[in-house]
């Protein structure tokens, strides 16, 4: 390993890929919780370039739209942009609309849950603490919420 600082303290792991029909997440709520915060926090802890981080670049082609920023890796000074410029008013008269239409109707319905357990987990790990460490969890949390 040359660079133990860029092969493991940049990793931005995201449990949530995961290749499709080969692995399914259980019916457990709070890793389906866990699994939807990983993206966010690697992008809040790496910022909006984290996939050009060397250990994380994707084996296929990726087009960055965040030319600058932070942990910006690449150099694109030869490249042209072809974002609008902010700046100026540039409009785009040629622009069609598509003539379909779609149609739908606004159900609000009740959504079957499918596991009637949601906490169970998280309820089994604080009754297995013993009485002081609940109370200093609860305690915990009244601070963090006040």
């Amino acid at each position: 390993m040359d660079n133990f600082f860029a092969e493991n303290e940049q990793l931005a792991f995201c449990s949530a890929l995961v290749v499709s029909g080969v692995y399914y997440y259980l019916d457990d709520k709070l890793l389906k919780t866990r699994i939807f915060s990983y993206a966010d926090t690697q992008r809040h802890r790496l910022g909006p370039n984290y996939l050009q981080l060397p250990v994380n670049v994707p084996n296929c082609a990726h087009h960055y739209n965040h030319p600058e920023g932070l942990i910006n890796f690449m150099h694109r000074d030869e490249e042209i942009s072809y974002f609008l410029d902010p700046f100026t008013d540039k409009r785009i008269d040629n622009f069609k609309s598509s003539p379909n239409r779609i149609n739908f109707i606004l159900v609000q319905s009740i959504i079957a849950k499918e596991n009637k357990h949601n906490f169970k987990q998280p309820g089994e790990r604080y009754c297995s603490f013993a009485p002081d460490r609940q109370a200093r969890y609860v305690n915990r949390w009244v601070e963090a919420l006040i």
